[in-house]
């Protein structure tokens, strides 16, 4: 068990130090081309982009808003951390499940929380212009930890990891 749990730390720092270093940038860039072709396919005028500020990313919208082109910024911050939760999550598994089942787990968990982002993205667009598109931004806005543990749960749950039968 406490093999386990150091390996479960080991990929969490690991996982951490890239997040901070490289994957985040990836990760927000992957979401703004992601939601840039989304907004295209609809035929929005919405765009979005990153941009640092003092040390500080932010996703910026660039829309119309009563006939003027304005831009609002929402911070990363802590924002996508909860992706890098799955991610070492993810790297842990490998080591727990056979390839095949670990690969699959990982496709469809990154896929859930990358669609929850993306989700949260396309709100920000069109956060000033409607009142449902605000309402849902807001309360997601605080939701991606819960998403990230409930995906983490659903996955141990389908995949014991620290549950010994007979136990």
């Amino acid at each position: 068990m406490w093999k386990k749990i150091l390996l479960l730390l080991a990929c969490t720092m690991t996982i951490s130090l890239l997040w901070f270093t490289v994957l985040e940038t990836i990760y927000a860039q992957t979401l703004v081309v992601s939601g840039n072709a989304a907004l295209s396919i609809a035929g929005s005028e919405s765009r979005l982009r990153i941009e640092e500020q003092k040390g500080e990313h932010f996703f910026v919208v660039t829309t119309r808003i009563d006939g003027n082109r304005v831009q609002y910024p929402q911070k990363f911050g802590s924002l996508l951390i909860p992706t890098a939760m799955i991610l070492a999550w993810q790297l842990f598994s490998f080591f727990q499940q056979k390839r095949k089942q670990a690969i699959k787990n990982t496709t469809v968990n990154i896929l859930l929380i990358f669609a929850s982002y993306l989700f949260f993205l396309l709100l920000l667009t069109a956060y000033h212009t409607s009142g449902l598109a605000k309402y849902i931004y807001d309360m997601m806005m605080d939701t991606f930890y819960i998403i990230a543990l409930v995906i983490i749960l659903v996955d141990n749950i389908k995949h014991p990891v620290f549950y010994r039968r007979g136990s």
